[in-house]
C-alpha cells in the first residue's frame, strides 16, 4: 500500500512553496507564540510548517505515522518521532515531556474518536501551554471533503468548540480562515476574496490559489489547558 505523503503530499503535483513560511509566522503572532517556547507538531507530514517555526525560533518536536515523514523529519534534523495515535493508547511520543504548543493542522479529521485525540494531546501541554487545532471548513469544503479517502469526521466552527468545551479546554476561541496572505491583514483583500467565493461555481476544480482558497476555508482554533 501507497504512503500517505507519497498520494496526497507528492512533490510532482503539489510543490513546495514558501507558503509555510508566511503560514507559520501568522500563526505565530496570531496564538502569542514566542521565540524559545517548545511545539509539537502532530502529523508534520513533509515537515514544512514545523521548519517555519523552527526558524521562527521555536524548539520544535515532530511526529507523524508516514515511512516518507521520517525522511523529511532527518533531512530537516527535527527531533521525531514515527507513531501512530490510537485510541485507548498512551499517547507520549517524547515520555513525560510536555510543550507550550500541540500543534495539528489536517489532522483531526482523519480520526473517528476527535475526543480521544484532544484528550491525549491536552496531556502533552504544559500547565499553561495551548492547542493549537486546524481543519477544513465542512461548511465550505462539503463537496470535495470526501475526495481525501482517509477523511472521516467533518467539522464545522460549532463542533470544533463542542470538542474543546467537552474536553475541558479554556479560553478558546474557534474562528475561519483563508489561507490566502493578502486577506490575514487586508480588510479589501478580505472582501474582494468573499466576493470572489459568491460568484465561483461551488464545484469548480481549479489549480488557480485565488479561485480555490477563496471558497475553501479553514477552521482554526486555539485553546488553553
Amino acid at each position: 500500500m501507497k504512503d500517505y505523503l507519497e498520494v496526497e503530499y507528492n512533490p510532482n503535483s503539489k510543490a513546495f512553496t514558501n507558503y509555510p513560511e508566511k503560514f507559520a509566522k501568522y500563526l505565530f503572532d496570531l496564538s502569542g507564540m514566542k521565540s524559545g517556547q517548545t511545539l509539537l507538531e502532530i502529523g508534520a507530514g513533509r515537515c514544512e510548517m514545523a521548519k517555519a517555526f523552527q526558524r521562527l525560533g521555536v524548539d520544535v518536536h515532530v511526529v507523524d505515522n508516514s515511512h516518507q515523514f521520517m525522511e523529511y523529519a532527518k533531512l530537516s534534523g527535527l527531533k521525531h518521532r514515527q507513531i501512530e495515535w490510537r485510541p485507548g493508547a498512551d499517547f507520549r511520543p517524547f515520555g513525560e515531556k510536555t510543550f507550550d504548543f500541540v500543534y495539528s493542522k489536517s489532522l483531526i479529521e482523519h480520526v473517528s474518536e476527535p475526543l480521544e485525540l484532544i484528550s491525549s494531546f491536552k496531556k502533552l501541554l504544559n500547565t499553561d501551554g495551548k492547542l493549537l487545532t486546524l481543519t477544513p471548513d465542512f461548511e465550505a469544503n462539503w463537496w470535495n471533503f470526501y475526495d481525501d479517502v482517509t477523511h472521516i469526521k467533518p467539522f464545522t466552527l460549532r463542533t470544533l468548540e463542542a470538542v474543546y468545551e467537552t474536553c475541558e479546554l479554556h479560553s478558546f476561541k474557534v474562528f475561519k480562515i483563508r489561507q490566502l496572505p493578502s486577506t490575514w491583514q487586508s480588510r479589501f483583500m478580505r472582501s474582494l476574496s468573499i466576493l470572489t467565493a459568491f460568484i465561483t461555481p461551488t464545484k469548480l476544480r481549479t489549480k488557480n490559489k485565488w479561485l480555490r482558497w477563496s471558497r475553501e476555508l479553514m477552521i482554526v482554533g486555539i485553546a488553553e489547558n
